[in-house]
């Protein structure tokens, strides 16, 4: 009998759960420290893209460029290639301060710039840049927390040259509450409250002009009541050191004024331009793409409108309309019963813009949509100018476009005649009411009723009350159509977006399951569905071929499972989660995308694929661009990737080459989803066969779900879905080929 085995002591307890943290803590300083690490090279990564013209078409070697960077890292920004790209002016002709800013807002960075000496620099203001001419410096601070400058690009301290055009630029993450707060009421109201402070100012400057001219009048009553009768030179020396005096303030604050104007009118206008179209991107594609290109163009030209209406002379006119009661004030002051000829005049422009307004505003309107309609009818004829001579029909159209000409011009001159006669009138009635002020004036001195030097200085302040109520009375006639326009930006504002530019994806892994469950679809407009109750599961790595005819809805499909649009009943599932619960960015960013018709863009042939894969090198260019069978041809050009596609090199490219670069595109990001719409319906055999062999490599492990009529194509597919007015016929592995005899 063998004898009991001996029990091994358990270990200590404690000993062990400390060994066990130990474990963990080491763990996580481990992966805290890989993490610092593969941070750190995705922003050399970035930098060294920045450098070499990756980002934005040029190469960005200098402050501003390797600052943002900088910045970036300190605001502890993740790291996304995707996302700098996309927040990279295109081509720009310059990189600095204001555009890197730009850059930082994009990315959901908020900053502010003032002017600063050294000694109003506080470590709080830290992380910070110092804009000085066109140079940028970071500001860092020592262990004793004094501040020093830093180049960006070496990272050696820089002697800074204080002079009044040093600021400091500050920046600080946007809040999400900021992000996702609900729109106002009135986007261009809210727009307009940023600006007061830049209002006040101007209202304060334009009190100083306004008090400086009356000051002019009331010295001038006195040279001619007092002066000039008691023969005071001295009086008179000091009276025209004294308008001097004030003649100098007045310029002085016009310059302001006139600078400040500049200065927030262009911001305005800036925002306003920017705004408008960022959200008209931004829009659900239903809403874009059921209004023709020409409507959207004209839609964007009425917005320039209001853009210039605040640009124009509109503002210095709004700013004058309160001191306008303070210069009737003034006037009766100084002349008494002289001051009812302005005020007689104010009635008679009112009433007449009442009743000019309306026939007024009609003929706008008329011009208006005789504008649009020849706009329209100019657009369809440049658009399909070679099937209107391929079928010969250059006559017809040169009379349609003849009719709408014709149309277009005589609303504009009935429209153009009216807004003369109105600027004729209201041009005629200031020399009246100037010569009706002179004349009663004139009537009053004779009688004894006032002096020489109040009807001078009654008149200096006439002319000044007259010119903004003139300006004011043209500007009636149109506020009809201003409101009207300010009431689209705001409707168009408050309506919903897809998405937000600033928005970072998250990082999930697709593995390419798609599913429809009872999916019906009707584009707006539509009499008929497009998809009725269609029901099918798509497996990982699936190819799926899809046929029918014209109509069936093949490309809806397509455009559903891309969340271009949403059905009206019935889910879609992505890996199981409807596509109602996925960010769009996160979405789009797993699917590639082939649609029948390729677009490029003014870019280089590089930039065009980098659309897809902002972060790809120049060797996974030529790879996707070796695997479409299109990187001998790319080779032959001058310049090869770094080609220039502009308008007139597009319209020379082959069909085939297009259609290829377009699938380099969605096969340069390694998509989980690989979406083609009749992608070889321009391939020639030799790009076809590439184009076969690109789907074998993919199978099993991409997602492919393609629309096509070729033999070939069904034959490769796993399945085919076949579709007929909108409903499935059936979804089954291809049929063999049948053995003739």
């Amino acid at each position: 009998m063998s004898a009991p085995a001996t029990p091994v002591p358990e270990a200590n307890p404690p000993v062990a759960g400390a060994r066990a943290l130990d474990q963990r803590l080491r763990s996580a300083f481990e992966n805290q420290q890989e993490a610092e690490r593969r941070r750190h090279l995705a922003f050399e990564s970035l930098r060294n893209g920045l450098a070499s013209g990756q980002f934005g078409g040029l190469p960005q070697d200098n402050d501003a460029g390797h600052a943002v960077l900088c910045m970036l890292e300190k605001m502890s920004w993740p790291c996304s290639v995707d996302q700098f790209a996309r927040a990279m002016p295109h081509f720009p002709q310059q990189f600095g301060i204001i555009e890197m800013r730009e850059v930082m807002a994009r990315l959901g960075f908020s900053s502010t710039a003032r002017f600063v000496s050294p000694n109003h620099i506080a470590p709080r203001d830290l992380p910070a840049l110092l804009a000085h001419g066109k140079s940028v410096s970071l500001l860092e601070a020592d262990a004793k927390g004094r501040i020093f400058a830093v180049d960006p690009k070496t990272a050696r301290r820089r002697k800074i040259k204080w002079t009044r055009d040093v600021s400091l630029v500050s920046f600080a993450p946007v809040a999400d509450s900021d992000a996702q707060a609900a729109p106002p009421k009135s986007w261009l109201n809210e727009t307009l409250r940023r600006f007061g402070s830049e209002v006040m100012q101007l209202l304060g400057l334009t009190l100083f002009i306004n008090l400086m001219v009356l000051a002019t009048s009331f010295a001038v009553m006195s040279i001619y009541d007092k002066v000039i009768p008691a023969g005071a030179f001295d009086t008179l020396a000091a009276i025209g050191i004294a308008l001097s005096m004030a003649v100098a303030f007045e310029l002085t604050f016009r310059r302001l004024k006139s600078r400040l104007i500049g200065h927030t009118t262009g911001r305005l206008e800036y925002l306003m331009g920017t705004t408008v179209f960022s959200k008209l991107i931004t829009l659900p594609v239903s809403m874009i793409t059921n209004t023709p290109v020409a409507d959207q163009i004209s839609r964007l030209r009425q917005f320039e409108t209001v853009r210039d209406l605040f640009s124009g002379p509109f503002v210095a006119v709004v700013l004058e309309v309160p001191f306008i009661i303070m210069f009737m004030i003034g006037l009766f002051a100084v002349a008494g019963p002289l001051g009812f000829v302005p005020l007689v005049l104010m009635i008679v422009y009112t009433v007449i813009g009442f009743l000019l307004v309306g026939p007024i505003r009609r003929q706008n309107e008329r011009s208006g949509k005789r504008q649009r309609e020849h706009y329209q009818q100019t657009m369809e004829t440049v658009s399909n100018l070679r099937q209107i001579r391929s079928f010969g029909c250059e006559d017809i159209w040169l009379e349609r476009l003849r009719q709408k000409t014709a149309d277009a011009s005589a609303a504009r001159r009935k429209a153009s005649l009216s807004q003369r006669f109105l600027s004729t009138l209201s041009t005629a009635a200031v020399p009246v009411a100037g010569a009706s002020t002179v004349v009663t004036g004139a009537v009053l001195v004779i009688d004894g009723m006032m002096t020489v030097g109040m009807l001078i200085g009654a008149m200096i302040i006439v002319w000044r009350v007259l010119a903004p109520i003139q300006q004011l009375f043209l500007m009636f006639t149109r506020y009809t159509e201003i409101a009207q326009m300010v009431n689209q930006i705001d409707q168009m504002m408050r309506l919903p977006s897809t998405e937000t530019v600033t928005e970072t994806p998250m990082k999930r892994r697709f593995e390419g399951d798609v599913t429809f469950d009872r999916v019906s679809f009707r584009y707006q407009g539509a009499n008929d569905s497009s998809l009725m109750g269609i029901s099918f599961t798509i497996s990982p790595g699936e190819l799926i071929a899809i046929e029918g005819a014209s109509g069936a809805g093949k490309t809806t499909v397509l455009r559903l499972i891309l969340d271009l649009y949403r059905p009206q009943s019935g889910t879609i599932h992505v890996d199981g989660i409807n596509v109602r619960q996925i960010a769009p960015t996160e979405l789009r960013a797993a699917i590639g995308y082939v649609p029948q018709r390729p677009a490029l863009f003014h870019g280089t042939i590089a930039q065009n694929l980098r659309l897809a894969a902002p972060g790809a090198s120049d060797a996974d260019l030529k790879r996707v661009c070796d695997e479409v069978g299109i990187l001998a041809a790319i080779e032959q050009l001058p310049k090869g990737l770094d080609t220039l596609l502009d308008h007139a090199r597009q319209e020379t490219l082959p069909g085939g080459f297009r259609q290829a670069l377009s699938i380099a595109q969605a096969l340069l990001r390694e998509p989980k989803i690989l979406l083609l719409d009749e992608p070889a319906k321009t391939l020639d055999y030799e790009l076809e066969q590439a184009f076969l062999n690109c789907l074998e490599q993919r199978r099993g492990r991409t997602t492919i779900i393609m629309v096509s009529h070729r033999p070939s194509h069904i034959r490769l597919a796993d399945r085919v879905l076949n579709l007929e007015r909108g409903a499935m016929k059936s979804f089954d592995p291809p049929e063999a080929p049948k053995m003739a005899g």
